[in-house]
């Protein structure tokens, strides 16, 4: 029997990050993306590119007044270049639809590797038999809502918000983590500004 240990320090960021988005919009789109390099990319083992995605990506969501947040995380095994694994969340209000992410993604990650290469960004849409259902949107209940149709859509929401998280433990698995350079960071996220 196979048992996987998690990086706390993940999973506490990632839900941070989908309760700060859920306070602050009634619907919240989470979409996981993975990362991948050109196999000839000449990598200098740093997060320069993945953090430069970051930064282009949150300015080109800020340029469409979307709200969004990110948490990226490192994993690297036998292959010469790390891979990114990836939960975009963003204010469900202004996009409804993952593709829109994705499209944004693939043009900003090509565009920093200077490749045209299809696939390298990959929208996580998980296959039947899988044993988490695939994401949905966040919708907070109804502030008009009562009795039944309350319960209703605040079982959804429940639903909605536990879907997310469980997706999140992708991202925290321990196993292809621990094999980056000493004092290159595995999680970089977006920051929780305290008001």
């Amino acid at each position: 029997m196979h048992i996987t240990s998690y990086r706390d320090n993940i999973l506490e960021t990632s839900r941070q990050l989908i309760e700060h988005m859920i306070v602050n919009h009634n619907k919240v789109l989470t979409v996981r993306i993975d990362i991948r390099f050109p196999s000839s990319y000449p990598h200098n083992g740093m997060n320069d590119e993945i953090e430069q995605f970051n930064k282009n990506i949150a300015r080109c969501f800020r340029y469409r007044n979307v709200d969004m947040r990110y948490i990226d995380v490192r994993e690297q095994n036998y292959s010469y270049h790390p891979h990114y694994h990836a939960l975009i969340i963003v204010d469900g209000n202004k996009i409804q639809n993952p593709y829109t992410i994705l499209e944004v993604a693939t043009r900003t990650w090509n565009g920093i590797v200077g490749s045209d290469t299809l696939g390298l960004v990959h929208l996580c849409t998980h296959q039947e038999g899988h044993p988490i259902p695939p994401m949905e949107m966040i919708r907070r209940p109804s502030s008009l809502a009562t009795g039944a149709q309350l319960e209703q859509q605040t079982a959804a929401f429940e639903r909605a918000r536990r879907i997310a998280l469980d997706h999140t433990a992708y991202l925290a698995k321990e196993f292809t983590k621990g094999n980056a350079p000493e004092g290159v960071r595995e999680m970089l996220a977006s920051q929780i500004r305290r008001s």
